[in-house]
């Protein structure tokens, strides 16, 4: 995937970098000034343009006319303020969606995901991330995130969670999640305290979520997707 990100400065580009890799981590990151970026649809072939109308080399909405009168590469618009005339016309002029700043990387991520739907499903179709409400798991990157929280969780942490997700919403015995964790050399050899303290730590870290690590007595635990 190849973004082209025009007219922002230096830490909107690297906010929007951030926010696409989350959930396409080998994205190729484009920028340049609005007066280039015109050039840059045409000879660099982006996947999607984000499109800061805070650009100051040029006129943003006489630019993004330009834009549209030979490409159809979906664009995103990236707005200062609360104008809703502005809206209008980013998106009356060709714009698909809009984008307020300063952005939320887990907003603007959905936002993208969700204009690929419609545009270019391949580029949706991403199996390697689990999302459900502002809860995402990248599981390229091992990232976890709660809305722009990032959550940082121990490998043994992680494993428990990767195959607790991977299971949504079925019991998982602790034979398995040892297992899995641990290796076979592990069953039977009392690692259920030290299951149990991992779960423990595991739940503090996703205090903020609603219950999403369910108890099965005597059997294991359940991940439930958060609301």
């Amino acid at each position: 995937m190849k973004a082209l990100v025009v007219g922002s400065d230096d830490t909107t580009v690297e906010s929007v970098s951030l926010s696409l890799k989350m959930r396409w981590p080998d994205v190729i990151i484009l920028s340049s000034k609005g007066n280039e970026g015109i050039a840059m649809v045409e000879n660099e072939g982006p996947d999607i343009v984000v499109w800061d109308t805070d650009m100051v080399d040029m006129n943003p909405l006489t630019g993004l006319t330009e834009l549209r009168s030979f490409s159809d590469v979906p664009v995103i618009a990236l707005i200062s303020g609360e104008s809703e005339l502005e809206r209008y016309r980013v998106l009356e002029l060709g714009a698909d969606d809009f984008v307020s700043k300063p952005l939320s990387l887990v907003e603007f991520m959905f936002r993208v995901h969700a204009l690929f739907r419609r545009t270019n499903p391949t580029l949706a179709k991403i199996d390697s991330v689990y999302s459900s409400g502002r809860f995402l798991i990248n599981f390229s990157t091992r990232e976890v995130a709660y809305g722009d929280k990032r959550l940082r969780l121990s490998p043994t942490e992680y494993k428990l969670l990767y195959c607790m997700v991977r299971n949504e919403g079925r019991i998982v015995s602790k034979d398995t999640l040892i297992l899995k964790v641990w290796g076979a050399e592990h069953l039977g050899i009392g690692r259920e305290d030290e299951l149990r303290k991992y779960i423990y730590r595991l739940r503090s870290k996703l205090r903020d979520l609603p219950s999403v690590i369910m108890s099965e007595p005597g059997i294991g635990y359940r991940f439930i997707t958060p609301e």
